[in-house]
């Protein structure tokens, strides 16, 4: 099989979590057996590496300014994700006869027009056009303009943009004749809009081995761990509302929090201005030596959708997670007793405090969500189904 993956950035030296994601898809489908193209935009570094199979079309990242997205019909990501150059790129990979084009992320759908015209010129023939979700973006964008606490003008422009960004999406479906969800629930909610084409749930993979089993004890430092990028909107507010449950509670009880992943020195400045239970790393290379500096990891998101990719690495550290029971989508474990789960920031807080010193429940805890997961999060099989399911759009 031949392919073009169309992506925002490069996606082969991944930095946060959607990169992740299209990196492991990206490799599971080449693990196949299939050839593929990359066409995208370059990281800052002009980075990327060479993986068998796979060429690359890597063009300089446009640059327009968020705010002119307001005098267009796109969402401000779609927006400044829109080039020329890009569409000029995807059009010469086309000329290749390639067997599906993936479309990775709603915001480059504005791509999806130029294939239809490609099929229609062909005489109805061409390559299928595949639509890999990374959640349910009609439903998260307004919740997240909805939550928005600020000046009534952002939180209109945002309101506003994500009306646009949820008719981009409803474009997208209607123009591609596969969908990949990352959850059920988004595989539900995509069938009910688009019930005669086919959708695929792939739930992200996990790549690396488990780490060896170790246990929690007194000498653990008292803290827990919050990992990833904290750079989106939603995010930040998510874990704004939490610390404000938790700033009190916890230096009470004297638990600290590390939050570990790249951020914005102005929302680190903004958090340490104001609590005393919060250390930031900053970017690291690899996390995985951190998440044994904790008791519990944290996944404090009351507004969100998708699959929360910082369980696996939770998980496959052997490392108890404590979550928004509402955010917790596709692990296979018991959340009643696998996990540290409540329905709001401030129980989510109580709960936190109450298991922080219960070595033998959080030393359970983890070893029955490892087991439960180990074997669960292969990203060659998540590469063989989407190949499967191609082929089977070409059948």
């Amino acid at each position: 099989m031949k392919f073009v993956w169309v992506t925002r950035e490069v996606p082969l030296t991944p930095v946060h979590g959607a990169h992740s994601y299209s990196n492991g898809l990206l490799r599971g489908l080449l693990d196949t057996g299939a050839q593929g193209e990359l066409v995208s935009y370059a990281l800052p570094d002009g980075g990327g590496v060479e993986i068998a199979g796979l060429t690359q079309r890597l063009s300089p990242a446009p640059s327009p300014p968020r705010a002119l997205s307001l005098l267009t019909s796109l969402p401000s990501d779609a927006y400044r994700l829109k080039s020329e150059r890009l569409a000029r790129d995807l059009e010469t990979a086309l000329q290749g006869a390639p067997d599906a084009v993936l479309i990775d992320f709603y915001a480059m759908g504005w791509v999806a027009p130029l294939l239809r015209r490609h099929r229609e010129a062909a005489g109805g023939r061409g390559p299928r056009a595949v639509y890999v979700s990374h959640q349910y973006e009609q439903a998260l964008r307004p919740e997240v303009a909805r939550d928005f606490v600020g000046s009534p003008a952002m939180r209109l422009a945002l309101s506003l943009d994500a009306d646009k960004a949820a008719r981009l999406e409803r474009r997208l479906v209607a123009d591609c004749d596969l969908i990949t969800a990352i959850t059920e629930r988004d595989r539900r909610k995509f069938q009910q809009d688009a019930p005669d084409t086919p959708v695929l749930t792939l739930s992200p993979g996990y790549e690396g081995a488990p780490a060896p089993d170790w246990r929690i004890g007194p000498d653990t430092p008292r803290q827990v761990i919050l990992a990833g990028a904290f750079n989106w909107i939603a995010k930040k507010r998510n874990f704004r509302r939490f610390l404000e449950a938790a700033e009190v509670p916890f230096r009470e009880a004297g638990i600290k929090i590390l939050l570990v992943g790249q951020a914005e020195p102005d929302f680190i400045a903004d958090i340490m201005g104001r609590s005393q239970i919060c250390a930031f790393t900053g970017f690291v290379p690899e996390i995985a030596p951190y998440l044994q500096q904790g008791r519990i990891g944290l996944m404090p998101d009351e507004v969100g959708g998708g699959f929360k990719l910082k369980y696996l690495d939770y998980v496959f550290a052997s490392l108890p997670i404590a979550t928004i029971a509402s955010q917790l989508s596709d692990l296979p474990i018991d959340p009643s007793a696998d996990v540290i789960s409540a329905p709001t920031a401030a129980e989510l807080v109580t709960a936190i405090v109450e298991a922080i010193d219960d070595f033998p429940r959080l030393n359970a805890m983890k070893s029955r969500a490892l087991a439960a997961c180990s074997g669960a999060f292969r990203w060659a099989d998540r590469g063989r189904k989407l190949a499967d399911a191609i082929a089977t759009l070409k059948s």
